[in-house]
């Protein structure tokens, strides 16, 4: 259920695996976008490693959008 699920801080890659798990779709937006890729194609498990959840909103229908940014530089 979407109102139970706050992946809010969360790095990317735990919070796409929470929401997988519990059939919540989603979609990413990027707070500012040094790496434009990962919206577009998907990103890679390592960059998800390096991003964290700073909000999320429900859209219409199961579906919520991740507002992201990149926090390890590395």
């Amino acid at each position: 259920m979407i109102e139970k699920t706050d992946v809010t801080a969360y790095r990317l890659d735990e919070a796409v695996n929470i929401l997988v798990r519990k059939g919540i779709k989603f979609k990413l937006k990027t707070a500012v976008s040094p790496f434009p890729d990962l919206v577009t194609q998907g990103g890679d498990e390592l960059l998800f490693k390096r991003c964290r959840v700073v909000k999320q909103v429900k859209l219409a229908g199961p579906c919520l959008e991740l507002t992201i940014v990149l926090v390890d530089q590395k």
